[in-house]
Formats: structure tokens, C-alpha cells, sequence
């Protein structure tokens, strides 16, 4: 079966755009969210340099992202994941339940297909400024020198390992870039297919090589890497402001999910790696940031294991207005543990030139 599905979008329920939070004064809620990372199948971020471009040399990435000020008797390498990484994951699920818009389109098509109007990047022109949940979340950069910018209302720091299993160095299989130009597969009928997301692998079916595939350029075609191994933790926190209870309720779904849904998450997703759960251990809702200080109570704190709970049953209030076309989507994707007796991986090329009008379902 194929490495990927489209949760789709539904054009008759476009995203609810609302005014767009102001950072000159508290309106609504704000507070913390500290959360644990754990990976289920091997993780891969590769480390950057000074300019903020990953360590490559000839199809090698091979330093998980490292920091000299990360470095503790805990995390002698320095372990991290940055927290813009976060974000973009965070921001991708609200996008696909909330719904939200396509920021980050060009002239709003995208694969090969056209994006409904109603989901054109925030702001729409000629109205009031007003913005979908994600970009009400997470801010949103318009399109040309002069389009307006506006800074989201939820941070992310980095994630600090605090446990690693260690690494292990694999060759991964081919992975291509995306095939936008294949509208069987990302635009079957003139439209979007919807937004892309990968299924998870069990842990005896990672898609690695032996070593290097040469092209009959004598190129490399794949990619040698040292990912963590599962088990390893990373902690982190969310801190949010101005944000309304609704929104509060996306962020949360975005962070826990469901209960037998897992996170998709870092490089070589479609050779199965990335699989992470993300835990909430502890949560702070302030209802009026001003009280707090001047020693009025308006603080609300939950910790452990009531810290989860409460994470869960705000996303849970969220969940049940997604959608049930994108909540049974995603739920297909990415169920965890993985569905058994499935073999995910890319259609071949000789499958492709056989059926290459052939729709995604049709994949073997």
C-alpha cells in the first residue's frame, strides 16, 4: 500500500475565520503546556549549521540537530529538536481539522490542483482582518513586500533530550520529492486531493538499504543517517496567549490526539521512521493574566497524571466538531499501532508506467 493519503478537504465547510488576536493587550486565555516527546520508531532531524541549513554532504545527514548548550549529565550530546519543528507539526494538524487555510500556497494551487477560494491564504483581501484557527494559533506571512505578517499567539521552545536509547546508522531507501505533477495521485478530479500525511510502519518494516543505490549517473540516490532509537524522550513546552477557548481546544487535539493515534514527525517518514507520542505533564490556563498580578486568583494548574486528563478532554471537546470525512481520514492514517498485515511502501516504476491513470486507492 502507498506511504501516504490525503485527509481531505471538505469545500462546503470552509475554515471559521475570527478576528485576529491583538499582542498590545490580554484578551482571552493564556498560560503553559509542558510535554513530553517519545519516540515510537526511530527519530531523524538533521543538525544545521550557523546559517540554519542542514548538515548534507553527498546524501549524508548524518547528525541528529545537537547544541554545546544543550549538552547535561542527562543529554551529553546535546540532543534537540527545534521548536519551530513543533510548531510547523502542531500547525499542520489544525490546518487539516480545524480546518484552516493554505497558507502556504502560491497563487493557490497546489499538486496540480486548484484550492477553493474560501481556502486561500490568510488574510482575505478586501475584508476585515480576520484569520483561520492556524493562523489565529500560529501566525500567518502574506504573500509579496508589502503583505501583512502577524505573529501567533502559541510558542514553542525547544524539546532537550532527556533520554536516549542511542543510534543506530541505516542507508534509507530512495526517498524522492514529491511527485506534485502525478494528478491521478494529489489532484484526481482538477482539485486538491487534500493535505498529505504518512502511515505508520511496524517496527519490522522500516524501508532501509545495505548501503548506497548508485543512479546510472553514479549518483547517490538515498541517504545514510543516524536516527535515535524508540524510547528516546524529549521534553518541551507550549506557551500560549490570548488565545480562546476553542482555539485552546485545537491546540490541545493538535498535541494529544487520540488515544490510538500517533504523531508523524521528522525525516524519512515514508520509510516509516518519525512515529512519536506526544504527553501533556503538566498544564496552566491563566482566565485573566492581569489578576495574577495583583495576587487575584485566576489561575488554573493541573499536574501528571490530571494534567493529561484535562489535555484530553479539552481536545476531545475539539474532536467533536472535526469533520467526520477528515476525523475517519486521519483516525486511517495514522492508528497506532499499525494496521497488521499491510506492506507500505512506494509503488514501483514499472507500476507507475502500467497504470499511470490509476487513483491512489489502486495502489497494490
Amino acid at each position: 500500500m502507498n506511504v501516504y493519503n490525503f485527509v481531505p478537504i471538505d469545500k462546503d465547510h470552509p475554515p471559521q475565520r475570527a478576528a485576529i488576536p491583538r499582542h498590545d493587550r490580554y484578551e482571552g486565555l493564556a498560560g503553559q503546556i509542558q510535554c513530553q516527546l517519545k519516540a515510537e520508531r526511530p527519530l531523524f532531524l538533521p543538525g544545521i549549521d550557523g546559517y540554519g541549513r542542514p548538515l548534507v554532504g553527498r546524501g549524508e545527514l548524518r547528525l541528529f540537530s545537537r547544541s554545546e548548550a544543550r549538552r547535561s549529565k542527562d543529554n551529553p550530546d546535546g540532543l534537540f529538536i527545534a521548536g519551530s519543528s513543533l510548531k510547523g507539526l502542531l500547525r499542520s494538524i489544525v490546518e487539516a481539522t480545524a480546518p484552516g487555510c493554505f497558507q502556504h500556497l502560491q497563487h493557490n494551487r497546489e499538486r496540480g490542483g486548484t484550492v477553493p477560494e474560501a481556502f486561500h491564504a490568510c488574510p482575505p483581501r478586501g475584508r476585515d482582518p480576520v484569520a483561520c484557527p492556524a493562523c489565529r494559533l500560529f501566525g500567518f506571512i502574506g504573500q509579496g513586500t508589502d503583505a501583512p505578517l502577524r505573529r501567533g499567539c502559541v510558542e514553542c521552545q525547544d524539546a532537550v533530550c532527556v533520554e536516549c536509547t542511542g543510534y543506530e546508522a541505516i542507508y534509507t531507501a530512495i526517498l524522492g520529492n514529491p511527485k506534485q505533477r502525478h494528478s491521478a495521485f494529489y489532484a484526481p478530479d482538477g482539485r486538491l486531493a487534500g493535505r498529505k500525511f504518512y502511515y505508520h510502519h511496524r517496527e519490522d518494516q522500516l524501508l532501509t538499504e545495505s548501503g548506497w543505490r548508485i543512479s546510472n549517473r553514479g549518483e547517490r540516490q538515498n541517504a545514510h543517517i543516524e536516527p535515535v532509537r524508540a524510547g528516546t524522550r524529549f521534553a518541551f513546552t507550549v506557551d500560549f496567549a490570548n488565545v480562546s477557548e476553542e482555539d485552546l481546544e485545537a491546540l490541545l487535539f493538535a498535541l494529544v490526539l487520540e488515544e490510538n493515534l500517533r504523531h508523524k514527525f521528522g525525516y524519512a517518514k515514508p520509510c516509516g521512521l518519525g512515529s512519536v507520542q506526544i504527553t501533556v505533564e503538566r498544564l496552566v490556563v491563566l482566565r485573566n493574566p492581569v489578576r495574577r498580578y495583583v495576587g487575584s486568583g485566576a489561575e488554573e494548574e493541573w499536574a501528571g497524571a490530571a494534567a493529561a486528563e484535562e489535555a484530553r478532554r479539552r481536545a476531545a471537546a475539539f474532536q467533536e466538531r472535526i469533520l467526520p470525512c477528515v476525523l475517519e481520514k486521519l483516525q486511517e492514517i495514522w492508528r497506532w499501532p499499525p494496521a497488521a498485515g499491510v506492506d507500505y511502501r512506494y509503488p514501483s516504476q514499472a507500476w507507475f508506467a502500467e497504470n499511470p491513470r490509476a487513483p491512489l486507492s489502486a495502489t497494490p
